[in-house]
């Protein structure tokens, strides 16, 4: 009613009239004609406020029923929608999936049994070769004008003490200036904890090659996809053989434990957690294990931009109790409606295992929603239903979100990238997962180069892979293979570097000091 100002006018004279009748009785008596003149434009008043009234009410009541109308038709389109849905789903052919699953776990196990045989022969061969390492390129002579200067070998050992003097100096330089991490043995020793997987770098050449060996080519969605899920898209890759010895490692550790939810926790950023939580989920649900994956660093959210799907609702939403779990994870199906598509999921196994829950609604607390009580039901709620719950967290010096969510789980996996990040900070990152009170797992150290670890030709990451069987034994590694240029072994090529230097410049030293005079003639 308030929508019409005839209505406000009237009801103001309304009032006024009313006013001025009150005002006369006090002077005159109602039978007065003044009064009665009064009293009928009340009447007159009255009148036209309940004809208006009663137009705007009938207009108010068409334009209700014009609306309803359409939510009608609105509410009968989103039910003929989700039919149509559940037929398309109803349709799927489990048992064929099923079969298909079968079959390629089956040749996927004939493949490792070759693989290993294989791995076998060439271990005999190579302990049966016989390399040379010493040529002999021309026999050595006499010199015609040999020196006999008597200082010539003392110089000679002072340019050797020099060298080695120059050549250790160098070595601890070297080695004070590099803090960072690049060795299996380093990081067990300073974190006093076990290595639980080695990753190499993530080459998205590398991983489009042994994806496409024909190739034919991937477009860019598919390459990054490649690149982000090798266990999905590159199962032959050794970056995803990788990950499922991260994953069969981890289950190993965990045998004597109830564990079921795994936070997935790195010190700085650019670490490659999002990537290792991602794939050993998808590691975990392959092998048969419900694994529900939480996209829990609400503040720069990744998952859900490389599988393509909604953000919400999610995991906020769910944590302050605006939907449930069941129905804010995203499962097989949804998961064909994104990045992935529908061929993508089909020819991976173990995807009906695999379950996301996206960040959902952008929190503007996250570590007070990390806090709250609605997350640790949450959680109470994800072991119960599925087997493995991984959850990717912030950085856990730059924000308190990794400690609070560590808190709340069975376990904490640290993500260190080789190279990447100082010791300083991988203690500090220690000491506040540890304050959390929740046991550390175990590190998995991540984007391993040739020219940060020495492990990673020690580990054969280069040319281990699923292919046809080679007769002719592997090549040895180069020299810059073989010494990549990290911390200590660095330092080594430094010091011997600087040491054949003195050596050579002492020998031309005492060669040039030596006079004529002091040369012996040849024997007659």
């Amino acid at each position: 009613e308030g929508a019409d100002p005839t209505i406000g006018k009237l009801r103001g004279a309304l009032s006024d009239l009313t006013l001025e009748r009150e005002t006369l009785l006090l002077t005159l008596r109602p039978e007065h004609p003044q009064a009665r003149s009064v009293e009928a434009r009340i009447a007159n008043v009255q009148r036209e406020l309940g004809e208006v009234v009663a137009a705007e009410r009938a207009r108010l009541v068409t334009a209700l029923a014009s609306r309803l109308e359409v939510l009608r038709a609105r509410d009968a389109e989103v039910t003929a929608s989700i039919a149509a849905l559940e037929r398309k789903l109803a349709t799927l052919p489990a048992v064929a999936l099923e079969a298909a699953r079968i079959e390629r776990e089956v040749k996927v196990n004939e493949r490792v049994f070759s693989l290993l045989r294989e791995r076998l022969q060439e271990a005999l061969i190579k302990e049966r070769e016989q390399v040379a390492e010493v040529t002999v390129v021309r026999p050595a002579s006499p010199p015609a004008d040999p020196v006999t200067d008597a200082n010539a070998p003392s110089r000679g050992a002072v340019g050797l003490l020099v060298g080695a003097l120059i050549g250790v100096a160098l070595a601890f330089v070297v080695e004070t200036l590099d803090t960072s991490i690049g060795a299996i043995q380093d990081l067990e020793s300073l974190l006093q904890t076990s290595v639980l997987g080695v990753i190499p770098h993530l080459d998205a050449r590398a991983v489009a090659a042994e994806n496409d060996p024909a190739g034919g080519g991937r477009d860019a969605e598919g390459a990054e996809l490649s690149v982000f899920l090798p266990t999905v898209f590159a199962p032959t890759s050794p970056i995803a053989e990788a990950f499922r010895a991260l994953r069969t490692n981890l289950i190993f550790t965990l045998l004597d434990r109830d564990v079921k939810t795994i936070v997935v926790a790195s010190a700085t950023r650019a670490e490659g957690k999002t990537t290792v939580a991602m794939n050993l989920a998808v590691a975990l649900a392959q092998l048969g294990k419900r694994t529900l994956l939480i996209e829990a660093d609400l503040r720069n959210p990744f998952i859900r931009r490389v599988f393509g799907i909604r953000k919400q609702p999610g995991l906020t939403n769910a944590v302050l109790g605006s939907t449930d779990l069941e129905e804010a994870a995203l499962g097989f199906a949804d998961l064909m409606l994104g990045k992935p598509g529908m061929e993508g999921i089909l020819d991976a196994p173990g995807m009906d295992n695999f379950f996301v829950l996206p960040s959902g609604h952008r929190a503007p607390n996250p570590s007070e929603l990390m806090s709250s009580r609605g997350l640790s039901q949450l959680l109470a709620r994800a072991r119960e239903h599925y087997d493995y719950v991984i959850c990717d967290s912030a950085p856990a010096l730059a924000v308190a979100d990794a400690a609070i969510l560590a808190s709340q789980c069975d376990g904490i996996l640290c993500v260190v990238r080789g190279g990447h990040v100082p010791r300083a900070a991988l203690r500090r990152a220690k000491g506040i997962l540890e304050g959390a009170k929740t046991p550390l797992l175990g590190v998995c150290l991540n984007g391993i180069r040739a020219e940060v670890s020495p492990d990673y030709h020690e580990m054969a990451y280069a040319s281990y892979g699923y292919g046809p069987t080679h007769e002719t034994p592997p090549t040895r590694p180069a020299l810059g293979a073989r010494w990549p240029r990290s911390g200590h072994v660095l330092a080594r090529l430094a010091g011997v570097t600087a040491l054949v230097l003195a050596l050579l410049a002492a020998g031309l030293w005492a060669l040039r000091s030596s006079a004529p005079g002091q040369v012996s003639e040849p024997a007659p």
